[in-house]
């Protein structure tokens, strides 16, 4: 069981709980000091009140007692999932990124490989055929007689 706040406290105190949570409450209050200061203290400050009330004297209708308000607790618990997602979320960034790098540099290196083996092949010069070849040019005329034609 985690320790209490005077919320929780004040839960037992009033009997709103199950009898299942009472005995884990009396058996974390044996183990926790914390715990049990703030327990003894609430209960002081109920006796305390109930006398004060008692020395008034006043009728039950003149005793206003105002509505509970609930404090929402906050755990850690949702922060722990936020903090969690978020390192997830960045992990998984990361991973992409690193994928997409690593996929890049190989089909580098496979592109390298591939020109080092045209270099291997056409004798360092990737374009030798393309340079080789001879270009014919053909000059005609409008009426589709041949004017120019190197060999």
């Amino acid at each position: 069981m985690n320790c209490l706040n005077r919320l929780e406290i004040q839960r037992y105190l009033d009997g709103e709980v199950s009898s299942l949570e009472m005995g884990a409450f009396r058996s974390h209050i044996q183990t926790c000091n914390l715990c049990k200061s703030l327990w003894d203290q609430t209960k002081m400050e109920i006796e305390q009140t109930n006398q004060i009330i008692s020395s008034a004297q006043l009728d039950e209708d003149q005793i206003l007692v105002p509505s509970f308000l609930e404090i929402p607790v906050r755990t850690t618990r949702k922060k722990w999932i936020i903090y969690s997602s978020v390192a997830a979320g960045i992990m998984l960034i990361i991973g992409v990124t690193q994928y997409k790098l690593a996929i890049n540099a190989r089909n580098e290196r496979i592109e390298n490989a591939r020109l080092e083996i045209e270099r291997y092949i056409y004798e360092s010069d990737p374009n030798k055929l393309w340079n080789e070849k001879q270009s014919i040019i053909t000059v005609i005329d409008g009426d589709g007689n041949l004017i120019y034609l190197n060999n």
